[in-house]
């Protein structure tokens, strides 16, 4: 299965929700890019949270060593205000891609998967957890901008 999200440069746009610790749901949206540039890939996300009565910008850039020719996993990095520095991975299992991510300080643990639907849309699944204890997770639908 060839994927189209991460592994060719675009830009998508996401809607879902997230669930907090305390199982509150709300709307989540934004976009991201990738850009393929030499060595590395750039991945990089700009998302809103609208709480009860706030906004919240969520900011992430995530440095991806390109996966080599024949390979099914590669690994990231990026740095989260909340969270400090992450290092993570990512795996193709056939119409996924997986990922974890793990702080340096070891405080934050994080999973997260992307289902391809079809070339344009994929369906992300994930959460984060700080001491083991849920911080939030999420679902969203990503559609491939024109």
């Amino acid at each position: 299965m060839i994927h189209t999200f991460l592994l060719e440069e675009g830009t998508w746009h996401g809607k879902g929700f997230l669930i907090d610790g305390n199982n509150e749901q709300f709307c989540f949206e934004g976009e991201l890019s990738t850009i393929h540039a030499d060595g590395e890939w750039i991945h990089e996300t700009n998302m809103k949270l609208s709480l009860h009565d706030e906004t919240i910008t969520i900011t992430n850039r995530c440095i991806i060593v390109p996966f080599k020719k024949g390979n099914d996993h590669t690994i990231w990095r990026s740095e989260s205000p909340g969270m400090g520095r992450l290092i993570g991975e990512f795996v193709i299992v056939g119409d996924s891609l997986l990922s974890s991510c793990v702080s340096v300080d070891s405080a934050f643990q994080g999973a997260e998967y992307f289902l391809k639907i079809d070339d344009k849309t994929y369906m992300n699944r994930g959460m984060i957890s700080k001491r083991r204890q849920k911080v939030s997770s999420w679902r969203m639908e990503w559609v491939r901008v024109p």
